[in-house]
Order: C-alpha cells, then sequence, then structure tokens
C-alpha cells in the first residue's frame, strides 16, 4: 500500500478503513472508479472514508497556505520594524535639535528682558521695576544652571558615543 498517493496519513487512514490495497500505479481517482461497486454496498464507510481523504488533503493544503501567509507576515512585520526603527532615529535627531534650538532661544529672549528691565529700572529708580529686574535676572541665571546641566550631560554622553 502507498499511503502518499492518498494525501499522507490521511490516505492511510481512508485505505484502512477501505480496506483497499493500493497499488503504486493507482491514482486516487482510480482507485475510487474501481472501488465504485464496493463503494455502493458500504455507503457508510466510503461516505467516511472520502470526508478522511478530503479532511486530509484539505488539511495539508491550508497548511501550505497558511505557511506561506506566514513567511510573508514575517517579512512584512521585520520591513515595517526597520522603517519605523529609522523613522524614530530621524525623529530624535529633530527633538534633539529643536530642543537646542528653543533652549538657546530661550537665553536670547531671557538676557534680552534681563538687561532691557535692568535699564529701565536704574532710569526710572521705581522699586517696582527694580524687583522685576531682579525676577528677570533671576529667571535667566535658573537657565543658565539648567543649560549648563544639559550641556554636561550632553558632553558625556558624546564621550560615551566616540569611546
Amino acid at each position: 500500500m502507498k499511503p502518499s498517493l492518498l494525501v499522507g496519513a490521511a490516505g492511510a487512514a481512508a485505505a484502512a478503513a477501505l480496506a483497499v490495497e493500493i497499488p503504486a500505479t493507482k491514482t486516487l481517482g482510480a482507485l475510487l472508479i474501481d472501488a465504485l461497486p464496493g463503494i455502493l454496498r458500504e455507503t457508510t464507510g466510503v461516505v467516511g472514508a472520502v470526508g478522511v481523504i478530503y479532511l486530509g488533503w484539505s488539511a495539508n493544503r491550508r497548511e501550505k497556505r497558511d505557511a506561506v501567509k506566514l513567511d510573508a507576515v514575517k517579512v512584512a512585520a521585520e520591513d515595517v520594524a526597520n522603517k519605523v526603527s529609522g523613522q524614530l532615529t530621524g525623529i530624535a535627531v529633530v527633538a534633539d535639535k529643536t530642543h537646542t534650538l528653543v533652549n538657546s532661544n530661550m537665553g536670547a529672549q531671557l538676557t534680552i528682558s534681563a538687561v532691557a528691565l535692568r535699564r529701565i529700572a536704574s532710569l526710572t529708580k521705581d522699586p517696582k521695576d527694580i524687583e522685576v529686574a531682579e525676577e528677570a535676572e533671576r529667571l535667566l541665571a535658573d537657565h543658565a544652571k539648567k543649560q549648563a546641566r544639559v550641556d554636561a550631560k550632553a558632553a558625556t554622553s558624546a564621550g560615551d558615543k566616540g569611546a
């Protein structure tokens, strides 16, 4: 008996259910035609055997189709992961440059404000103007301290990348 002609294990089960010896040269169709008289007598067994054959063939076909789809999904997932990784790297670079630009502009604006308010306070000698000028100078000093920490961290990080 050659179960491979009847689609693997399902074919072997069908051949056993039919109690048929399968010659190596017979195909499934030829086997069913030859077995037709016996099939008519054994309708219940044949329906079951044909069902087993069909289920085996169908499962085998589904497994092959699903394996091809799974491979395509894996390839697509890898492509998407690579593209997203590249895009995230680009976004991180832009975000870092934007942050640097914003901090630089904030420092410039705070400097302009502190200088202008100090000049106004020195001209008017008004206590409120002096108080506002001192607050602007505190904000500038606070920004300078924070920026020094960021710059030190960036220098350390750049040194780690270069090593």
